[in-house]
């Protein structure tokens, strides 16, 4: 599977990096300080390495070390003109595979002269400062890292490491980095989680800009699968010819039985590939929708699949997608984390009936509405501001301001997607209405009333509307 290592701006780099070399002269300079505390010294060491979730990229490769899988890792564009040479300066290739062979922890004692550092067994805790290293090696058997903990730099690697590590200095490829150090010079990894009974399913489309793809598929046997949307490589096109795109990925399911939807998972990235993994299960029918807002000459998109079966895709027209099932996925979407983001219509007497709005980083958004009153019925109306990029959900996406209603002892919601994913919906105003509402009350309202079955593309979803043209002017 791949990962991509988000950089810092390049102006936060560099002052970062000044900073860096001031403290480590500085650092051999002087002795312990009392009351120290190293725990936080690691930490910060943690927070400076230009990449999101550092720990979280360290924990994932060095526990793919630990369990021998095949890892390679990517350099970025290096030379400044795309090509793969070796960098004088630095000693590594850029736009260049490396294969990962190895990670390890160091902890480091002492300071100047008495400087000492032990190699850490696997997972082993120990309070200090650590060094994290990765083992890296140039398929062509040359062209080794230059900087700190390469092959050159006797003062801190040590014979006693080297013999450690079984590592010997000569120019064969191999050579150690810091991973803060990888983090900075390699844009991303990958980890081959090879599963001996897995099967592979690939598809490969020709989009046009902004074109959403509708798919269905079922499995035959319960178990998890990878799910990946990828790109043309930009190393096949020229400096500044290419661009990645926001394409988005979302997969959710229907119960064959109950008919209740739950969401299986959701990406969007401008990347080469973006991947998430889930668990599939027999008896529910699976909805893929891929989007693609193109920026750049090639549009083709892929989508591949990892599990316990062949998957086999079959491609449905919009208008005949059942979306019924997503108010139900977008319900468990904000349970998922109730302790967050629930808020109350208590200001306007209504306490018993709740909302939560959520704009995700996987290309969609939602507001949640339930109403747990026993005769209150409240209609809620979404204004925004600044909606460029921003597409409503079914069955409201004509709409500029989309409107539900919101019975006793139900729950509502409405969803939007991203074209784009930096796009937002977070400057909004929620107008909202409530009417007391008896069984009786609606009984008679609906034999005085028209009853209008709500449409969408000239279709019944299953929804009626009973209007009334009487001074009360109830709409259910």
């Amino acid at each position: 599977m791949y990962y991509a290592i988000k950089k810092k701006e390049d102006g936060d780099q560099e002052e970062e990096e000044e900073q860096e070399d001031e403290e480590e002269e500085e650092y051999e300079d002087v002795e312990d300080e009392e009351g120290e505390d190293e725990e936080e010294e690691e930490d910060d060491e943690l927070e400076s390495v230009n990449c999101i979730n550092p720990e979280e990229c360290w924990n994932i490769i060095y526990d793919g070390a630990y369990n021998n899988l095949i890892m390679s890792a990517e350099t970025g564009n290096i030379n400044n003109d795309g090509t793969d040479n070796i960098h004088e300066d630095i000693g590594i290739c850029g736009c260049h595979a490396y294969s990962i062979l190895g990670a390890c922890e160091l902890l480091q004692t002492g300071k100047g002269k008495k400087k000492h550092h032990r190699l850490l067994r696997p997972f082993e805790k120990a309070s200090g400062k650590k060094i994290r290293l990765i083992k890296l090696r140039n398929p062509w058997g040359e062209g080794e890292w230059k900087g700190k903990w390469g092959d050159a730099d006797h003062k801190n690697f040590t014979p006693i490491l080297r013999k450690q590590l079984n590592h010997s200095e000569k120019e064969d490829g191999v050579f150690f980095m810091k991973f803060k150090d990888f983090c900075k010079y390699y844009n991303n990894f990958a980890i081959s989680h090879y599963t001996p009974e897995f099967k592979i399913s690939s598809f490969r489309y020709e989009t046009i800009k902004n074109q959403l793809l509708n798919f269905t598929f079922r499995v035959q046997e319960n178990g998890p699968y990878y799910f990946v949307l990828g790109q043309l490589k930009a190393r096949f096109f020229k400096e500044d010819e290419y661009e990645y795109s926001d394409c988005r990925l979302f997969i959710s399911c229907k119960d064959d039985v109950d008919h209740s939807g739950n969401f299986v998972g959701a990406i969007q990235a401008a990347d080469w590939h973006t991947w998430f993994k889930a668990d599939c299960f027999v008896g529910k029918t699976y909805y893929v929708s891929i989007f693609t807002p193109w920026k750049s000459c090639s549009k083709q998109i892929s989508f591949y699949t990892y599990g316990k079966e062949e998957i086999q895709l079959r491609k449905t027209d919009k208008s005949k997608m059942d979306f019924m099932h997503l108010t139900d996925v977008f319900r468990e979407k904000a349970y998922s984390n109730p302790d967050e983001g629930f808020t109350t219509f208590e200001d306007n007497g209504q306490p018993d009936i709740y909302q939560k709005f959520e704009d995700s980083e996987l290309g969609f958004g939602y507001f949640y509405f339930e109403n747990n009153t026993e005769t209150t019925q409240m209609t809620v109306t979404v204004k925004t501001t600044g909606l460029d990029g921003i597409v409503w959900g079914k069955p409201c996406e004509s709409e500029k301001s989309p409107m539900v209603i919101v019975p006793p002892g139900k729950y509502e919601v409405i969803y939007y997607t991203k074209r784009e994913s930096d796009s937002s919906c977070e400057d909004f105003r929620l107008i909202t209405s409530f009417v007391d509402v008896t069984e009786s009350k609606i009984d008679s309202l609906k034999t005085k009333s028209k009853k209008q079955p709500r449409l969408y593309n000239g279709q019944d979803i299953g929804c009626n509307l009973y209007t009334s043209g009487t001074k009360d002017d109830y709409v259910f």
